[in-house]
């Protein structure tokens, strides 16, 4: 993955998951941010982009839904 589609990929997720939480009227933290894109990457690995880009709209429906999943209180960057 190039510098320009980690970027977009990036934003992508930021957008989507402001826009939820503005729904929801609540704030998505940016270490929750970074556990997405951590578990988006890896799927993009594992399976594609493709895939990847619809496991993140999936997590996008689950969260304004159901609200966020228990990431744990263990900071990303630990």
């Amino acid at each position: 993955m190039s510098d320009k589609e980690f970027r977009e990929l990036f934003k992508l997720v930021c957008d989507e998951f402001d826009d939820a939480a503005s729904e929801r009227g609540e704030e998505f933290s940016a270490d929750k941010k970074l556990k997405v894109i951590a578990e988006i990457l890896k799927v993009i690995d594992l399976t594609g982009k493709k895939f990847g880009i619809e496991h993140l709209y999936y997590e996008v429906n689950r969260y304004r839904q159901k609200g966020s999943r228990d990431y744990g209180d263990k900071p990303f960057l630990s």
